[in-house]
C-alpha cells in the first residue's frame, strides 16, 4: 500500500474557517493616517459655516415672494385692515393652489363680483324676449313647412292614384261601350285636379318656407357660440342623429322622420337617411 503525501495548511485552521487577515501596516503608518484625518476634520470645522447664511438668504427670498403673492392676490379677498387682508390673501393662495380644490368647494372667503348689470347700449331684457319670440316663431314656421309639405304630398298621391285608374281604362280593349266612358273619365280627372289645387298649395308651401328661411337666419345669428353637442337646426332642442342622402344635411331623429320628399335646407330630393354617431 502506497503512502499519502503530507498536506500543509498555511495560515488556516482546518475545520474552523478562514483566519482574519492581519493588518500589515506598521504602527507609525496607522498613527499618521489617524492624526491626519483628525487634523483635516478640525480644519473643516474651524472654518465659518456659510450654509447658515444661505439658508437665511433663501428664507428671506421666500418671505418676499410670499408677501408679493399676497399683495397681488388681495384684490380677490374681502376688504379689511391691511395685515388681516394680507393674511387672508395668503391663506386663500394656499387653499386655491392645492390639487384637491374643485368647483364644489366654497368660495365665501373671496370677493367675487357676479353682478352682470353691464351697459351694453341696449335693453338686455327686451333683447332676450325678442330672441325668445324669434325662436318660437322659428319652431312654428318649421312645423308649418312640414305640415304643408305633407299636405301637398297627400294631394299629389291622390292625383297619381286618379291617373293610374284612368290609365287602366286605356289598357282595356276597344269596344263601343268604352267610348262612352270618355266623358265621365274626363270629368273625373277634372274634378280631381280642381280639388288638388296644386298651384295654390305650392304657393302656400313656398311662402311658409320663405318665412322659415328668414327666421332660420336670425336663429343661426343668435347661436354663434358653439354648443358641446350639435343641435338640430329645425327644432333647435334635440341633438343631431341623422343625415340625409345625397345632400348630407343633418337633423334630429324626429325632424328627420318628418321629411317626406325633400331636404328642409337645400330642397334636394331625399333618397335615404343614415344614422350618425359622434364618438
Amino acid at each position: 500500500m502506497e503512502g499519502f503525501a503530507p498536506v500543509f495548511f498555511d495560515g488556516h485552521d482546518a475545520g474552523s474557517g478562514p483566519v482574519p487577515a492581519v493588518d500589515e501596516r506598521s504602527p507609525i503608518t496607522t498613527a499618521i493616517h489617524n492624526i491626519s484625518a483628525r487634523h483635516m476634520h478640525d480644519i473643516a470645522t474651524a472654518l465659518p459655516d456659510n450654509r447658515q447664511a444661505v439658508r437665511a438668504w433663501r428664507q428671506q427670498i421666500q418671505e418676499c415672494m410670499k408677501r408679493g403673492h399676497c399683495q397681488l392676490f388681495k384684490f380677490l379677498v374681502a376688504s379689511g385692515p391691511e395685515p388681516d387682508v394680507l393674511k387672508r390673501a395668503g391663506d386663500a393662495v394656499s387653499k386655491y393652489s392645492k390639487a384637491t380644490w374643485n368647483f364644489a368647494s366654497s368660495v365665501r372667503d373671496l370677493a367675487l363680483d357676479v353682478d352682470c348689470s353691464t351697459d351694453l347700449g341696449f335693453n338686455v331684457s327686451e333683447f332676450a324676449e325678442m330672441q325668445k319670440r324669434v325662436n318660437r316663431a322659428y319652431t312654428t314656421a318649421a312645423a308649418a313647412v312640414c305640415d304643408m309639405e305633407e299636405r301637398l304630398e297627400e294631394k299629389l298621391k291622390r292625383v297619381d292614384a286618379a291617373d293610374a285608374c284612368v290609365r287602366q281604362l286605356l289598357d282595356l280593349g276597344p269596344t263601343p261601350a268604352l267610348g262612352a266612358l270618355t266623358a265621365p273619365a274626363r270629368a273625373y280627372l277634372d274634378s280631381v285636379y280642381a280639388d288638388a289645387n296644386l298651384e295654390e298649395e305650392y304657393a302656400t308651401l313656398i311662402e311658409r318656407y320663405k318665412r322659415f328661411a328668414v327666421l332660420k337666419g336670425l336663429v343661426t345669428l343668435g347661436g354663434i357660440q358653439q354648443t358641446p353637442a350639435p343641435v338640430c337646426t329645425i327644432c333647435m332642442t334635440k341633438e343631431i342623429t341623422h343625415a340625409t342622402i345625397p345632400c348630407g344635411h343633418t337633423y334630429c331623429e324626429d325632424c328627420s322622420r318628418t321629411q317626406v320628399t325633400s331636404c328642409y335646407i337645400c330642397r334636394v330630393q331625399v333618397r335615404d337617411r343614415v344614422r350618425l354617431f359622434f364618438s
